[in-house]
């Protein structure tokens, strides 16, 4: 048998990623409650997939979820 687990971290980043079209990922990554530390990893998360993006996706969507998240303006 094969166990394998998703960390939180990486289960932040798929909810953020699904969040603007699932509200349950929204409440799910609310109820996590990012820290700043997690916060910062989800933003390098952000920056790193619109550089890799091969179709040239924008994610300002989710940048705007997570600020509202921690508070930012």
């Amino acid at each position: 048998m094969i166990v394998t687990a998703v960390s939180r971290r990486d289960l932040m980043a798929l909810k953020l990623m699904g969040a603007a079209q699932r509200p349950q990922d929204l409440e799910d990554l609310d109820a996590m409650k990012p820290g700043p530390d997690e916060a910062a990893f989800l933003h390098r998360y952000l920056d790193q997939s619109e550089a890799e993006s091969l179709d040239h996706a924008s994610y300002d969507r989710e940048r705007a979820l997570l600020n509202e998240l921690a508070g930012d303006p």
